[in-house]
């Protein structure tokens, strides 16, 4: 059973055009690594509503492209999905000091869809890539109550694309067999150590 990887807007805005260098640096990792990001429905429609209606959403190309897609629709049948929706809007209002009902769906959105696939067995662990700080930790925190604390890892994602964006030539090869020093919050076997070494500032590649 493979991992998953959840992408926010902020991510797909922050990456630009196809023309841009991480843009492509992003999608060579994703091809490298055999990574497909899943956008939630509501995150894909707050990429669109951003680029409006004369513009091509960066997001349609990287689907089309196959390293992107959005995810099935959110089962609100499924209670782990509703609470981790309600607890992640709570956990970002009081972190930013507004009304719950004042948080982008969107946001919330992303821990839900990770609560469905590890509560239905589609994946043993959801990395969550977000710009929202916030966002991510809350998911971290929220699924963590529901048992899910070993199953999900929050990535900054402007961190990760700006390490990609470092590295503009070689070849893109995962960490995987390097021999790093432990880090806190690092786990040096985990199956997935680029993510978790992008949360720590790590390097996550080697050049080549």
């Amino acid at each position: 059973m493979s991992d998953i990887h959840i992408a926010d807007s902020g991510m797909f805005i922050a990456l630009g055009k196809p023309t841009n260098s991480r843009y492509q640096h992003v999608r060579a990792f994703a091809r490298q690594n055999d990574i497909v990001f899943l956008l939630p429905e509501r995150v894909y429609e707050e990429i669109a509503e951003t680029t409006g209606e004369t513009k091509r959403p960066p997001i349609k190309t990287a689907i089309e492209e196959g390293w992107a897609q959005v995810a099935d629709p959110l089962d609100y049948t499924i209670s782990v999905v509703s609470q981790a929706m309600d607890g992640v809007q709570r956990y970002i209002a009081n972190a930013d000091d507004r009304p719950a009902d004042k948080v982008e769906r969107a946001d919330a959105a992303l821990a839900a869809l990770a609560a469905q696939l590890l509560s239905t067995g589609t994946t043993t662990h959801a990395y969550i890539y977000t710009t929202d700080i916030a966002a991510g930790e809350g998911a971290e925190t929220v699924l963590t109550s529901h048992g899910y604390g070993d199953a999900v890892t929050f990535v900054n994602a402007f961190r990760f694309i700006e390490n990609l964006h470092k590295l503009t030539s070689g070849s893109w090869i995962l960490a995987h067999d390097q021999n790093y020093e432990t880090e806190e919050n690092v786990d040096d076997k985990s199956p997935n150590l680029a993510a978790e070494a992008t949360n720590a500032g790590r390097p996550l590649f080697t050049v080549s």
